[in-house]
This record gives structure tokens, C-alpha cells and sequence, in this order.
């Protein structure tokens, strides 16, 4: 079925209903927060559902490219690059990871530095991304 032109106009149902939207934005973006407020339980059981049925790879997918700007092809060429393990020390998923390194990113551009295993990312973060506290901490390892 195609678009049904309205009978004394000269334009689609269709735009006719997004002119309205347009001209009726703040009444149509009430009604929709009224309306997930109403059915919250059955929107997130169906975004369950919707979850459940996709593969983990596409999740994941999914979360690079709305988090990092990333694709899963971009992520594999920034791995190769590292040599296929993490950034700082090296660990490889299978050897001594038993998870898929994570996205390192700078969290004040939001941009992809490298890849890290768990481990390390969380070191990076503890020392709240600080180079100069990262130094301070070698010298005071490198005393003891």
C-alpha cells in the first residue's frame, strides 16, 4: 500500500503528520514520557526480549558504536595493532584473560586510546588518569 495523498492537499499523510509533530513538539514529547511512565514494566520487558534474542556480538557491536563512535571492524584493527593483547602488559584473551579486553578511552574527548585488560583499565582509573601520579608511583616502586 502507498502513501495516501490527502484529498484537498497536495502532500502524503505521512507529511502532513510530521508537520503536525513539528508544529506540536512539546504537546507530543509530554504524551510520550506520560506514556513510558504508564508502561514502563512492559517496555522493559520488551527491550529484554528484544536483548535476549540478539547475539552477544551484536550487543557488543552495538555498545562501540554508540559509546566509542566504534565499529567491531575498528576495534579488531586496533587489536592487531597491539598484537593482540593488551596495551600495557600485554595479556591475551585465552592466555591469561578469560574476557575480551575492554575500550580505554580519554574520558575528557571521548577518544579511543587503546585497548586494556580489565586489570590494567582499572589501574589507569584509580590513579584518576593522572600521568604524574602515574611517575610518582614507578619512583616510589622503583625506592622500595
Amino acid at each position: 500500500m502507498g502513501k495516501r495523498i490527502l484529498p484537498d492537499r497536495k502532500q502524503t499523510s505521512t507529511e502532513c503528520c510530521a508537520r503536525w509533530r513539528e508544529k506540536n513538539e512539546e504537546y507530543e514529547r509530554v504524551r510520550h514520557k506520560k506514556y513510558r511512565e504508564e508502561h514502563k514494566e512492559e517496555i522493559a520487558a520488551k527491550q529484554k526480549e528484544y536483548n535476549l534474542r540478539r547475539s552477544p556480538e551484536s550487543r557488543l557491536a552495538s555498545w562501540y558504536r554508540l559509546r566509542y563512535d566504534l565499529s567491531f571492524e575498528d576495534y579488531n584493527v586496533i587489536l592487531e595493532a597491539q598484537g593482540g593483547g593488551c596495551a600495557i602488559c600485554g595479556a591475551r584473551v585465552g592466555d591469561s584473560l578469560r574476557r575480551r579486553l575492554v575500550v580505554d578511552h580519554n574520558h575528557g574527548t571521548g577518544k579511543v586510546r587503546g585497548l586494556l585488560c580489565g586489570r590494567c583499565n582499572m589501574a589507569i582509573g584509580l590513579f584518576l588518569d593522572d600521568k604524574e601520579l602515574l611517575v610518582a608511583a614507578v619512583g616510589y616502586l622503583s625506592n622500595a
